[in-house]
């Protein structure tokens, strides 16, 4: 399949949909506004070829003089126009970094360094009043790329840490900030269109963020049930092509090459109700069974039922895919007329487990909001979810690499952890995703061990003969003692915060 036609991404919805087919999908203003993940729920960014980096500045904003002598109403109306006028920063900003298609994009010339904006990690503080109504606003917000991002700006500036550069943006009324029409802005929006006294100027500083470091998915926990479940979902895909059908149909294949019981006789014959695909593997010297389920579109007529199911399998399982059409200010995209569609916004309120899980973001720039997303539901934070998300343009390349990394054993059918940077740096390395520099990249994992997930402690410094008498053979070694010593046993870390002391 061509690269154009696997392509997922619902390119900022409220225009064209990036495909065959189109539709156009008109918001009230109230669902613009942006709403920022608390900083105690704030999650980090890990990548083996993007980069996070911190955007900050300020903008103005003059509240209206009907305001202003009731404290209250000043202070609700400031807070509505913060809002607002932090999305549109928001939408210019994508604008200017984000990677253009020239199918798609009239500003194809204007900016273009690769990049995303994190719209939900806009955090506005120390609003300062000057006077007559006007006050300051100080922001910041996460912007990914490539880690030579702000080499690639011109005209910027350098400072200590970082690089100082100038965001032209349109100049916008207050009544304006209530119709910003994303396709427009980003797709469209170029300052060479418009005369000096039309545009305000905001100076930029941009810094590099600080970088998480390698540890594993929660494999322990994963198994801690005796069951590791896993669920490929797959969006609707418009496309005349159906990747949708073709990927499910590789998942099919692709379990039954790893070794898994299918749940029915065809891949025609899989339905909601199924079950899962099931192989059972050792992990950490017991047996456990691993569980995979498919789903897609064509499995039954009602929409409705299949957006519940993923509703459903957010809440349960241990990893889920979403193999989709994807953007800024989207969700996830289940079927053409986007009567179903799960909006970003409905994921803080839908009721998800407390459990660990990891959750793969499969299309188009979910790097802008689909980790936060889930973070913004109050049963999850950074210490029980993990998020992979692209900062570019997806092809639909790598789920299945993803796959393979998490069920993955050895020939005696021990389970065989990965860590993320073996997935991340495979996944990147896909021959499609690096020349379309997709950049993975995983959210969360600071939290995660550093230590393998089949360490066995209580061996921990005992003496032994063979790493049989260790525990499982994948997390655990047999190694010469200190000074050439008696050997005892140790387990195998990724860096020295994940390993205790022996007793």
């Amino acid at each position: 399949m061509s690269p154009t036609t696997r392509i997922l991404c619902l390119l900022l919805i409220g225009g064209t949909l990036l495909g065959h087919s189109a539709c156009s999908t008109t918001r009230t203003a109230s669902e613009t506004t942006l709403t920022p993940v608390s900083d105690s729920k704030a999650d980090n960014y890990y990548s083996n070829v993007a980069k996070e980096f911190i955007v900050s500045g300020s903008f103005t904003l003059t509240v209206e003089p009907q305001y202003l002598d009731d404290e209250q109403q000043k202070t609700e109306r400031l807070q509505e126009l913060v809002a607002r006028k932090q999305t549109a920063v928001g939408m210019y900003l994508t604008a200017f970094v984000t990677r253009k298609l020239e199918e798609l994009f009239t500003n194809s010339e204007y900016g273009g360094f690769g990049s995303m904006v994190r719209t939900l990690t806009f955090q506005a503080s120390d609003v300062k009043e000057l006077d007559g109504g006007v006050f300051e606003i100080p922001f910041r917000a996460n912007v990914a790329g490539p880690r030579d991002l702000m080499a690639k700006i011109p005209n910027a500036r350098e400072t200590e840490n970082g690089i100082t550069f100038e965001l032209e943006m349109k100049k916008l009324s207050n009544s304006d900030l209530y119709d910003l029409q994303r396709k427009v802005i980003i797709r469209n929006f170029d300052p060479d269109d418009y005369q000096p006294e039309q545009l305000e100027v905001l100076t930029l500083t941009m810094v590099p963020d600080s970088e998480s470091s390698d540890a594993y998915p929660d494999f322990a926990s994963f198994f801690a049930d005796g069951v590791f479940d896993i669920t490929l979902f797959q969006g609707y895909d418009y496309n005349e092509s159906r990747s949708d059908l073709q990927d499910s149909r590789q998942f099919y294949q692709q379990l039954l090459r790893l070794g898994f019981t299918a749940p029915v006789a065809s891949f025609d014959e899989l339905g909601l109700d199924s079950g899962p695909f099931t192989k059972t593997v050792k992990a950490a010297g017991k047996e456990v069974e691993i569980r995979v389920y498919i789903f897609h579109a064509d499995m039954d007529t009602d929409r409705g039922k299949y957006r519940q199911k993923l509703i459903d399998e957010l809440a349960v399982r241990d990893v889920v895919f979403y193999n989709g059409h994807a953007g800024p200010y989207f969700g996830f995209y289940l079927d053409e007329a986007q009567l179903y569609t799960i909006d970003y916004k409905e994921i803080a309120s839908l009721a998800l487990s407390e459990k660990k899980q990891l959750f793969i973001a499969n299309g188009c720039q979910t790097y802008s909001q689909y980790a936060d997303m889930f973070y913004q539901n109050p049963a999850k934070d950074t210490t029980n979810l993990d998020v992979f998300t692209t900062v570019n343009f997806s092809y639909g390349e790598g789920s299945d690499a993803i796959l393979d990394w998490l069920v993955k054993t050895d020939a005696d059918g021990n389970h065989v952890p990965s860590s993320y940077y073996g997935i991340v740096k495979a996944l990147n390395a896909l021959w499609l995703n690096d020349w379309k520099e997709v950049y993975y990249g995983v959210h969360g994992i600071d939290d995660n061990s550093r230590r393998h997930p089949f360490a066995n402690l209580e061996r921990l410094g005992q003496s032994c003969e063979s790493t049989s008498d260790c525990g499982d053979s994948q997390g655990n070694r047999c190694i010469d003692g200190p000074d050439g010593g008696a050997k005892i046993c140790a387990t195998i870390c990724l860096d020295d915060s994940g390993c205790p002391e022996a007793d």
